[in-house]
């Protein structure tokens, strides 16, 4: 039996603060059905396109997704994730909402909301939300 090859994605998860120390999660869209995680809650993401680098691709999906720009970053981490047969390579960052800033949300995500960190867990998110701000620091 041969090994079977594992497949190397880069990704970005944005999380977001307000001042009310609340996370901004987005849930997702069903896109073209091929999709991650349809309809379930999740931070700002998106795949690390050809060429790009990670802080390329943050600015793009945060742009693309919720419409801020020139967000300035508070931590972040780079982690390798294992979902399925897939490994990740994923820029998880935390970022802290300025005064004056309003999401606008495109079609990529159905709607959002402003979650107390504490009820997150009570939500359908996807399954690396938690991982993922437990890497920043943000639950034990």
């Amino acid at each position: 039996m041969g090994e079977q090859e594992v497949s190397m994605k880069k990704v970005v998860a944005v999380f977001f603060q307000n001042e009310e120390k609340e996370i901004l999660l987005v849930r997702r869209s069903m896109g073209d059905g091929n999709r991650m995680w349809p309809l379930k809650w999740h931070c700002v993401s998106g795949k690390v396109e050809k060429g790009e680098t990670f802080l390329e691709c943050f600015n793009r999906e945060v742009e693309e997704e919720v419409g801020l720009v020139n967000c300035e970053i508070k931590k972040s981490v780079i982690l390798e994730s294992h979902y399925g047969k897939e490994v990740f390579k994923v820029f998880v960052v935390l970022c802290q909402l300025r005064n004056g800033e309003d999401v606008q949300l495109t079609e990529e995500n159905l709607e959002y909301k402003w979650v107390a960190i504490e009820d997150i867990e009570n939500m359908d998110i996807t399954p690396v939300v938690i991982q993922d701000m437990r890497e920043l620091g943000m639950v034990e």
